[in-house]
């Protein structure tokens, strides 16, 4: 992926996939192998949200199931004082985590670096 910035997770991402994957199941497992052993970037990122790609996934982990397209999307989150504020969806395609959006839901605009999520 020339011209992509491409990174070891950050502690963000991390929190919003850990509470992503909670659950147990040998899909998710297998999801959080993925995850672990993954990179991305962020795609696009503006005041309404975040696109972030992940990349450099093992097929190993692949997920075998009859649906290998879907997505997680139960995931919110509070921002400081506001309940619900920010909202997050997992999107799997072909048996492989494939990206992460996060989008404002109460919030006017996606927040600057400087804030508190709370799931």
């Amino acid at each position: 992926m020339k011209g992509k910035n491409i990174m070891v997770h950050n502690d963000f991402i991390c929190k919003v996939m850990h509470n992503i994957l909670l659950s147990s199941g040998s899909d998710l497992q297998k999801l959080k192998q993925q995850f672990e052993n993954s990179n991305g970037f962020f795609r696009k990122a503006d005041n309404a949200g975040f696109e972030y790609v992940f990349t450099d996934i093992s097929e190993t982990f692949q997920i075998n199931n009859v649906c290998k397209d879907y997505h997680l999307g139960t995931l919110t989150g509070h921002l400081n004082d506001t309940p619900d504020a920010v909202g997050f969806v997992l999107f799997i395609k072909s048996g492989y985590i494939d990206t992460l959006e996060g989008y404002c839901m109460a919030a006017d605009n996606w927040p600057d670096n400087n804030f508190d999520i709370f799931f």
